[in-house]
Formats: C-alpha cells, structure tokens, sequence
C-alpha cells in the first residue's frame, strides 16, 4: 500500500508492516497515533495541560453519574438516607 494516500477521518491510518508496506487503512494501535502523512507512528509525548483536564472531566462525569444512580436506587427501595 502507498502511505502517500491518505484515510478517510481523523482517527484512521495505516500501520507500517515492515520498510516498504504498509496495512490498509484502520484504527492505529493503542499508545499510537496518526501523524500528517495517515501513518499510525507511536505516542511519546507527554500529556498536554488540556489531555489532563479531558481526563479529569471524565473521571468527574463518571462519578456524578454514579452518584446519581445510587440515588435513584435509593428512591426506588423507599430507603432514607438515616437508614443507609
């Protein structure tokens, strides 16, 4: 495959095989990403300030969802909080 074409989307890029090859175009391994050509080349720089505030904010989403859940189960076994 020529790397020189390019993949449709932002996340699709071809794997190097050996020197010469490269796979068909797909996702990129994880710890990998596509660079300017459509190549899936490996990740080594470190997380940016916005990389941690996206994990933050999922790691925060995921708890309020938690929270929220419990409860609502509470509410559903007519439990109180001063049983609990």
């Amino acid at each position: 495959m020529d790397p020189s074409v390019g993949c449709i989307g932002l996340y699709c890029g071809r794997t190097k095989l050996d020197e010469y090859n490269y796979s068909d175009c797909g996702s990129c391994l994880r710890g990998f990403r596509v660079d300017g050509n459509g190549v899936c080349v490996e990740c080594v720089e470190r997380p940016q300030f916005y990389d941690w505030l996206y994990i933050t904010f999922m790691a925060f989403i995921l708890v309020i969802i938690e929270w929220y859940l419990t409860e609502e189960c509470v509410k559903r076994r007519q439990l109180t909080v001063d049983v609990l």
